[in-house]
């Protein structure tokens, strides 16, 4: 049976409400542009300031994996070691509360072997303001019981992934 949905393991609700949140900041960010080209402005009104799949966010999230992608896009260097990903919670809350940050999940998060996570090459990140090594990609503990142990919900986000249809639940 497929139906886990009274595991006990829906993730924290509130994210349902931030996600709701932060759609009223692009609407409001719609009607301020719609506001601006009506007083003679010559920027037309949109939701979104970039595309949510650009390059540079796609090798944000492959760093570890094809580093020689990202080397290229920074002229050899990798960007500041605060700007890296480094941490899944970090990146999620950011994604929330900016909307000039747009990135969305590719299919390797729902992999079972999460390779892109893991510095298996050793590669030299740098060190963020804070003292901490850019290394491994740190995750929050629910990863573990929530999708490892989890293998039925693991089978629905990849299908929700696999199936881009509308409405699928997957939290």
């Amino acid at each position: 049976d497929d139906d886990d949905d009274d595991d006990g393991n829906r993730g924290d609700q509130r994210y349902n409400k931030n996600a709701e949140n932060r759609r009223g900041d692009f609407e409001d960010e719609f009607a301020n542009c719609h506001l601006e080209q009506h007083l003679g402005g010559a920027i037309k009104p949109f939701m979104y300031g970039t595309h949510y799949s650009t390059p540079g966010y796609v090798m944000f999230w492959l760093v570890r994996c094809v580093p020689s992608h990202l080397l290229r896009m920074q002229n050899g260097r990798y960007d500041a070691p605060d700007r890296l990903f480094s941490s899944l919670s970090e990146s999620f809350h950011q994604v929330l509360r900016s909307t000039t940050d747009v990135k969305e999940l590719m299919a390797e998060f729902f992999l079972p072997q999460p390779d892109f996570l893991v510095n298996v090459k050793r590669l030299p990140l740098g060190r963020r303001q804070n003292g901490k090594p850019v290394d491994d990609v740190e995750l929050p503990p629910w990863v573990f019981t929530s999708l490892i142990q989890n293998p039925t919900r693991r089978r629905r986000m990849r299908g929700a992934l696999r199936n881009r249809t509308e409405g699928v639940e997957v939290g």
